[in-house]
């Protein structure tokens, strides 16, 4: 498969400042948008100067990594700019944001820097805008509200739901599965960090090779494996395109 990108670019002045110091570049293989900062002109010359430098980017599209190829002229802008503020004391405090997608065949490679951002769609559905997330409590009380029309979807934990199914508490053919994410950690067992290495290895173990289903079912659980944060991610992509602040829930 190969990426096809649609795009379009636009700036606004908004209803406060009276010039912008932003810059941006669209091209059939790179996307940047970069927000200058440092007051006067000297704003605008750094995100010129960091968008110039990276949409050269676009001319040689990336053979190898994407991101080795975004994160080198990344380095070259940052050089621009720093001899730019070292020849020039009116320019101390000169910076920019930077969000930068380059493509590549079926490949995407992403660089961020700063409060500038970068949204994934999916669906053509937009997190705060299409529709708004509203937290209801259990994954029971989700999956009643969908079937009672109080909301137009949810999400819940697939053994959950299809447990409802089977138990005939909400009537599997009036619903519709959207999306399936991959598969979510549960009851994360977790240990102090100070604690000396043979206590952890003992406590790791003592759940790893836990076969008592009487004990196991205090957990309601089938067995406990190994993981570690990576296995969160899935969580983390969801909460932005949901538009979720994870550190503010709790």
């Amino acid at each position: 498969m190969t990426l096809a990108l649609r795009y379009a670019a636009r700036s606004d002045v908004g209803l406060i400042r009276e010039g912008n110091e932003d810059a941006g570049y669209a091209g059939p293989h790179l996307l940047v948008i970069a927000d200058g900062m440092g007051g006067h002109a000297a704003g605008e010359v750094a995100s010129s100067i960091a968008v110039a430098t990276i949409s050269q980017l676009d001319d040689e599209p990336a053979d190898g990594n994407l991101l080795d190829a975004l994160a080198a002229t990344i380095d070259e802008a940052n050089f621009r700019l720093r001899q730019m503020v070292d020849g020039d004391d009116a320019l101390e405090g000169m910076g920019t944001t930077l969000t930068a997608l380059l493509f590549a065949g079926s490949r995407l490679g992403i660089a961020h820097i700063g409060d500038s951002r970068a949204f994934l769609l999916r669906g053509g559905l937009e997190g705060g805008k299409d529709y708004r997330v509203v937290h209801l409590g259990t994954h029971d009380a989700v999956a009643r509200a969908v079937q009672n029309g109080q909301v137009q979807a949810g999400a819940l934990s697939k053994s959950i739901f299809e447990n409802l199914i089977a138990r005939k508490t909400i009537d599997g053919a009036k619903f519709h599965t959207v999306a399936v994410t991959p598969p979510i950690p549960n009851y994360p067992m977790v240990m102090q960090g100070k604690l000396d290495a043979p206590l952890k290895a003992a406590i790791r173990s003592a759940f790893l090779d836990l076969k008592d289903r009487e004990i196991l079912k205090s957990f309601r659980a089938e067995g406990f494996a190994p993981t570690d944060d990576k296995a969160y991610d899935v969580l983390r992509e969801t909460a932005k395109i949901l538009n979720l602040d994870l550190s503010k829930m709790s």
